[in-house]
């Protein structure tokens, strides 16, 4: 401020001045006093630059930009980031680009998530019963429960096993060495074991084809081992009794077995009394071992 005139119609007389960036002025009109700022930018903001002082900020030349605080001790300025003069209600700021602030619409009922270049978006509500399923590489998406993307496998023994057990012989793991289903890889055919890929609940079904059982034979037993401890298990006593002339179907369904992710799961199998004679029936329909995530 340069300097403040004070002056009357009659006199004109300079009353008082101080030094700045611009003036007040006092101008004498018929009976009235008019008083105007000189020396600003047109369309700047007035701030104080001391106690008895102001100056002027701005105006800037980019549309958006917001007037913020710069601390106690300097000056406030325009920002460097643009944001929208009007928002529409519900929706969601978010910056589109660096600097530059936009908006996200919303869904009714969706979840915000983001793209393969982090792009956020609302995906649409999915039906009811579904859950949101990460996918490798892609967006989440909404799939049914135990839906198209959920572990399962299909593994059978390609081939008749001769004389594997019936003398307590323990068979850990029964081999299982071929698929026809097996959604994630989550079944090794060179191990014959199933590992979790995801942490849930699984369901597990065993049938096997024992051969060549004898009269000495008192008990016949397949479990099925988490972590090498039995979860579930099918117990015969006497197989012979209710064989097909030494032939025997011994099946089951594990039940609902809670998993962690890498936890692995094996058949095991053991005939035990008389001598080690017992075959394992193989080839496709016969002796397999199937799971799949339920949960």
């Amino acid at each position: 401020m340069t300097n403040i005139y004070k002056k009357t119609a009659s006199s004109g007389t300079v009353v008082n001045s101080v030094t700045g960036n611009g003036s007040i002025l006092a101008t004498p009109t018929t009976g009235n006093v008019v008083v105007e700022l000189q020396g600003l930018t047109n369309h700047s903001i007035l701030v104080g630059a001391g106690t008895t002082t102001i100056t002027n900020v701005g105006p800037t030349a980019t549309a958006g930009q917001v007037f913020q605080s710069q601390g106690g001790s300097t000056d406030p300025a325009f920002s460097t980031a643009t944001y929208p003069a009007t928002t529409t209600i519900n929706d969601i700021l978010y910056s589109s680009s660096a600097n530059v602030v936009g908006q996200i619409t919303t869904a009714d009922n969706g979840v915000l998530i983001t793209g393969t270049t982090g792009i956020p978006s609302f995906l649409a509500n999915g039906t009811t019963g579904q859950v949101l399923t990460a996918t490798t590489g892609s967006p989440p998406s909404w799939e049914a429960a135990g839906g198209a993307s959920a572990p399962a496998f299909y593994a059978y023994a390609s081939a008749n096993q001769t004389n594997v057990t019936g003398d307590g012989t323990f068979v850990d793991p029964v081999l299982f060495n071929s698929t026809t289903v097996n959604r994630s890889s989550s079944y090794s055919t060179g191990t014959s074991t199933f590992t979790a890929p995801a942490t849930g609940v699984y369901l597990f079904y065993v049938n096997l084809y024992l051969y060549n059982l004898g009269a000495a034979h008192t008990a016949a037993g397949a479990l099925v081992f988490v972590n090498g401890a039995t979860v579930y298990n099918i117990i015969t006593n006497n197989p012979y009794l209710i064989s097909d002339a030494g032939t025997l179907v011994m099946n089951g369904c594990s039940g609902s077995i809670a998993l962690n992710s890498g936890d692995t799961v094996v058949v095991t199998l053991q005939v035990t009394g008389g001598t080690k004679t017992v075959d394992l029936g193989g080839a496709l329909g016969n002796s397999s071992f199937s799971g799949f995530q339920i949960l």
